[in-house]
C-alpha cells in the first residue's frame, strides 16, 4: 500500500515533470523534428508517461523508422531513433519527393534540389507523405538503389521498364542489371568492370553477372 501510494504521488508531483526531451540517432534536423513532435509532453510526469504515446508520436514521422525511449530521472525524456535514410528523389508529374531506402515518402523537395540523389519517375500522381511505395510504383527501384553500394553515388537516375532495371550513370553510361534481383552481386561485378570499359562504351550489361557485356550502343536506344 505504501509503494502504491508513493507511485500515485510521484505521478502527480512536479518533482518528476519532464523538462527536457533528449533525442539521439538521427541528423540534427531529424532529431530536432522529433523533439518538436514530443514537445507537448513537456510538463507531464515521467512516472505516468505513456511509452506507447511516445512511440506513436515519434514513429508517425515520415523521417523515422523506429524509436525507443528511456526515463532519465528526474526530468529528462530520452528518445533514440532509427532514421529513414534518403536514397532517391521520386518524380511524379510536376512534384518531387525525397524517398528512403525502404521506399518511404519522406518529404517534398523542389525539383532542382537534392541533386546528389538519383532520380526515379513513376506515373501515379497520388503520392502521400509517409507512405511506403509499392514495388510496382517505385518500391523496386528504391530497393535496388539501396543495394547499389558505392555505385549509388554515380547514379543519376534509375528506371525499370518491362522488368529490366537500368542505372543511368552521371557519366552517361547505362548500367543494365536485368531483373531487379541480386542487385548487390551485379553491382559488385559492375564496380570491377567500370574502370576498365573501353572508350566509346555506352552500356554495360551485368544481367548475368558471370557474363558481363559491354556495348557501344545505348540500351535505351
Amino acid at each position: 500500500m505504501i509503494a502504491a501510494g508513493g507511485y500515485a504521488i510521484a505521478r502527480e508531483t512536479s518533482l518528476f515533470a519532464i523538462e527536457r526531451v533528449d533525442v539521439r540517432g538521427g541528423s540534427s534536423a531529424v532529431d530536432a523534428q522529433v523533439a518538436r513532435t514530443l514537445a507537448p509532453l513537456v510538463g507531464r510526469s515521467l512516472v505516468g508517461l505513456s511509452g506507447a504515446d511516445v512511440l506513436r508520436r515519434t514513429e508517425a514521422l515520415s523521417t523515422v523508422v523506429s524509436a525507443t525511449y528511456d526515463r532519465a530521472f528526474p526530468s529528462t525524456l530520452r528518445v533514440t531513433i532509427v532514421p529513414e535514410l534518403p536514397v532517391a528523389v521520386l518524380r511524379t508529374g510536376a512534384t518531387a519527393w525525397i524517398v528512403s531506402r525502404r521506399g518511404r515518402v519522406m518529404r517534398p523537395v523542389a525539383l532542382n534540389k537534392a541533386r546528389t540523389l538519383p532520380r526515379i519517375w513513376i506515373a501515379t500522381k497520388s503520392v502521400r507523405l509517409g507512405e511506403l511505395l509499392p514495388r510496382r510504383l517505385g518500391g523496386s527501384l528504391t530497393g535496388a538503389l539501396s543495394a547499389a553500394g558505392p555505385v549509388r553515388a554515380r547514379v543519376a537516375a534509375a528506371s525499370l521498364t518491362n522488368g529490366v532495371l537500368v542505372f543511368h550513370l552521371r557519366s552517361g553510361l547505362e548500367l543494365v542489371l536485368g531483373a531487379p534481383t541480386d542487385v548487390a552481386l551485379k553491382v559488385a561485378v559492375a564496380a570491377r568492370i567500370l574502370p576498365q570499359v573501353p572508350s566509346g562504351t555506352q552500356s554495360v550489361d551485368v544481367s548475368v553477372p558471370s557474363r558481363a557485356v559491354t556495348s557501344p550502343y545505348s540500351f535505351s536506344s
